[in-house]
């Protein structure tokens, strides 16, 4: 049961773009080649370059993605979107650390996120601290009561250490969700 739970919870997001995608604000069916061509005519345009980098990332265009995502920093717009894509490419990367502290960086100007503290959570879930990975869970799903996600890694994470009762509850709050 416990391998099953580990495993749905998982795989339910695999990496930190799948829960943040959202939080960019790019249309999915952006297309890369189109974005890069309009990118050369309009170089200073923050929108392009976040829709081009979370475009890049869906393809895991990593390189190109993270480059942009830098150069968003650099121009006029919010700091958000360019941090979390820098998040999620180091996420794709395995750069774990790095990731964590994008994400954390932006969850720092955005305390109210439940996404926000949903990504801390999981950074800090990947990088073995499970006990501050939980505390951001609860504080996500606190936030946003509707948040899937975050009971789903509730449920996982109790069943793991054998809590039964905070399992059984985390299992309650999903089928109420259904």
């Amino acid at each position: 049961m416990s391998y099953l739970l580990e495993t749905l919870g998982r795989g339910l997001l695999g990496r930190l773009f799948d829960g943040l995608e959202s939080c960019l604000p790019c249309p999915t069916n952006d297309d890369v080649e189109s974005l890069a061509y309009r990118r050369r005519d309009a170089c200073t345009s923050f929108d392009l370059a976040i829709r081009f980098g979370a475009a890049c990332l869906r393809e895991s265009r990593l390189t190109e993605a993270r480059q942009a995502f830098e150069h968003a920093l650099g121009l006029d717009g919010p700091t958000q979107p360019a941090l979390i894509g820098l998040a999620c490419v180091y996420d794709d990367l395995a750069q774990l650390d790095q990731a964590a502290r994008y994400v954390q960086r932006t969850r720092d100007n955005d305390q109210r996120n439940p996404s926000l503290a949903f990504a801390v959570g999981f950074c800090h879930e990947r990088l073995g601290d499970v006990n501050a990975a939980a505390r951001e869970y609860t504080r996500a799903a606190e936030l946003c009561p509707q948040l899937r996600n975050a009971h789903e890694r509730l449920t996982a994470i109790a069943v793991q250490r054998g809590e039964w009762e905070a399992a059984r509850r985390s299992c309650s709050r999903l089928a109420e969700l259904d």
